[in-house]
């Protein structure tokens, strides 16, 4: 039985080769995936561009 008392370990904080990082807050994807009544905004493609070079949906694709 695993110890559900052990403390997990931060995972390593991310940087983009642009040298900005990529840590956001709950608020913040909150702010990003809603609309302006604070409803969630569904996606109507398989995946939609929330933000530059940020793509949420249900699809796998390659990006250069």
């Amino acid at each position: 039985m695993k110890d559900s008392h052990r403390q997990q370990e931060a995972a390593p904080e991310r940087q983009d080769p642009s040298g900005g990082g990529f840590e956001v807050s709950i608020q913040q994807l909150n702010d990003l995936l809603t609309d302006s009544s604070g409803f969630y905004s569904w996606p109507t493609r398989h995946f939609h561009e929330v933000y530059p070079r940020i793509y949420v949906g249900n699809v796998e694709c390659t990006l250069f």
